[in-house]
């Protein structure tokens, strides 16, 4: 059987939901050689589909939603959860497996990304202290008996389910903790980490200033992403490591960590994060990427640290 033909993204996509829907699940590789494409492209339609939606991603494909393939009502925060979900899925599992432990003490802040992290270290039966300002996490850890769930207090912003403002702030300031995991928008080396609001960047400040150790999980779509938002947290070189620093708060530094992934959909997207990740490189263990490319040919050629 050849190619199937289209004119459009639409029915191109339409075709990649019939055929998942008929067989359940779809390989990458499979549907560039019958929609006649390359394998970016369909990886591209997928992460559109998953984002709608209207199917799930796993390694090397997708697997069809169960029901119809009607576009379900979301609330934004979950729209946002849906947008490289797999990816943010990933992230999770790598962390849990090599940053977190029993007996932790951890600061969480609201976002996606994190969101997925709580359920992975429910998932994993962790039992660890979770200080937080994201009151979804109420939720999500409710019949986890071995976690401490502590909440920060705050004026509640509905849009990402977080806590903000000085009830927030004077919680924060008294805190000393092992690690902190955040989320963000942006990760650019010359200019630091960015977030939308500034009530959330003083949050983010304040949970840096507090930790020991900090991890910024971040898709990789967000590593050299420009936008001109909230800045919360710098670089600075110290002999030779280089270390986060909370912007406006605090000249002390931290040790941290980035914790991205490497599925580029598009050389476009690679070639961004490429430039800005060499900038990394001359300092050590500072940059992680988990190896999510999702068949063989590409994987050999991505990056490996």
């Amino acid at each position: 059987m050849g190619p199937i033909k289209h004119g459009k993204v639409g029915d191109r996509r339409s075709k990649i939901l019939s055929l998942a829907k008929e067989v359940g699940e779809v390989r990458v590789f499979e549907l560039a050689q019958k929609l006649g494409v390359s394998e970016g492209t369909v990886r591209a339609d997928l992460r559109h589909l998953e984002e709608e939606g209207c199917l799930q991603r796993v390694p090397g494909g997708a697997i069809g939603i169960e029901g119809t393939f009607i576009k379900p009502k979301m609330t934004p925060f979950e729209a946002r959860m849906q947008r490289f979900r797999f990816e943010k899925e990933e992230i999770a599992r790598y962390v849990v497996s090599n940053f977190i432990n029993d007996g932790d003490v951890l600061l969480v802040d609201a976002s996606t990304t994190t969101t997925l992290l709580v359920k992975e270290i429910v998932e994993r039966s962790r039992d660890v202290t979770i200080i937080t300002n994201a009151v979804n996490f109420c939720d999500e850890t409710i019949d986890s008996s071995g976690i401490t769930l502590i909440l920060t207090g705050g004026e509640l912003q509905k849009t990402n389910f977080s806590l903000v403002g000085e009830v927030t702030s004077q919680f924060l300031k008294n805190l000393q903790v092992d690690k902190a995991f955040l989320g963000t928008t942006c990760v650019l080396f010359d200019e630091g980490l960015m977030t939308v609001t500034t009530g959330e960047a003083e949050v983010k400040r304040l949970m840096i200033k507090a930790a020991k150790e900090v991890y910024i999980l971040a898709t990789h779509g967000k590593i050299g992403r420009r936008l001109e938002i909230t800045p919360f947290a710098g670089f600075i070189q110290e002999g030779d490591e280089l270390k986060i620093y909370p912007h406006n708060l605090s000249t002390e530094t931290r040790h941290f960590k980035i914790v991205t992934d490497d599925n580029f959909a598009t050389e476009e997207e690679r070639d961004i994060f490429e430039a800005e990740r060499k900038k990394f490189l001359p300092f050590k263990e500072v940059f992680d990427a988990v190896h999510l490319s999702e068949t063989e040919s590409a994987r050999e050629e991505i990056w490996r640290p």
